[in-house]
């Protein structure tokens, strides 16, 4: 659940350790590369939208911004 409102239902293992890591990182003010992200949630696919599929990938990119290619949710 994001801010309270939007709940995504998060189901391949890939996806719940990138989404674990994210938010480990925004609660230490840490951002994370695409390739750790990937690497780290055990993940072959060649960007995030993939990894997270077109509908939910929607869902959750308007929370995340990359700075300088470093991820991490924006709330």
């Amino acid at each position: 659940t994001i801010n309270g409102t939007v709940t995504i239902d998060f189901k391949t293992e890939i996806q719940i350790k990138i989404i674990r890591k994210l938010v480990a990182g925004h609660r230490e003010g840490k951002r994370f590369s695409v390739q750790q992200l990937l690497t780290e949630g055990g993940s072959g696919s060649a960007g995030l939208h993939r990894a997270f599929g077109a509908k939910k990938w929607a869902m959750l990119k308007p929370y995340l911004k990359s700075r300088n290619g470093l991820w991490s949710f924006e709330l």
